[in-house]
């Protein structure tokens, strides 16, 4: 397991650090996750680095607090890279209005220039599909599971009903979104 966490550090140590350490604190503390890289892959003209960061260990915490950070941590990393190094590091977010409806980001930030762009992306869901097996694994509701419903993976957590959103579709709005836009 390889954690490229303190190289994002460096390269947007102020924004970054406080934003992450700020949607890590819950009342009790927790071990910094180490990131898992998902794939790594060369697409067109540059390398495309994909890493995961699980939910940060807890001694303590509620139903309500452990689903509230499965949806708004950001659950995955986009490194971008061309024969030049590092260009972009783009994080996908997602939030939820006050009328509890979910919107879904990337936050694209380059190396190069200061300036970050926060893209809205259209997907219908609640929560991502590495999340959902990360609350599975971690065994706080024992009767957890992802069943198939339609044409939908649904993640059944205490005793209620999450639509997941599939880690390809994300890739791939990414891809042909996002990337295509950047080269």
């Amino acid at each position: 397991m390889i954690s490229f966490f303190p190289f994002l550090f460096i390269i947007f140590p102020t924004e970054f650090t406080s934003f992450y350490q700020d949607q890590q604190s819950i009342k009790t503390e927790k071990k910094t996750p180490q990131s898992i890289i998902l794939s790594q892959e060369k697409i067109q003209s540059f390398q495309l680095t994909i890493l995961y960061y699980p939910l940060a260990e807890t001694e303590e915490t509620n139903f309500g607090e452990r689903l509230q950070e499965a949806k708004h941590i950001f659950p995955y990393c986009f490194m971008v890279s061309n024969q030049k190094g590092l260009t972009y590091v783009i994080l996908f977010s997602q939030q939820t209005d006050e009328n509890g409806k979910n919107h879904f980001y990337f936050l694209v930030n380059s190396v190069s220039t200061t300036p970050k762009e926060q893209i809205q992306i259209q997907f219908t869901g609640d929560i991502t599909e590495h999340r959902a097996l990360e609350l599975i694994r971690k065994g706080n509701d024992p009767k957890a599971e992802i069943r198939k419903h339609s044409n939908q993976q649904q993640l059944f957590y205490f005793h209620k009903t999450y639509t997941i959103i599939p880690f390809l579709d994300i890739k791939k709005e990414l891809v042909n979104t996002i990337l295509t836009k950047l080269y």
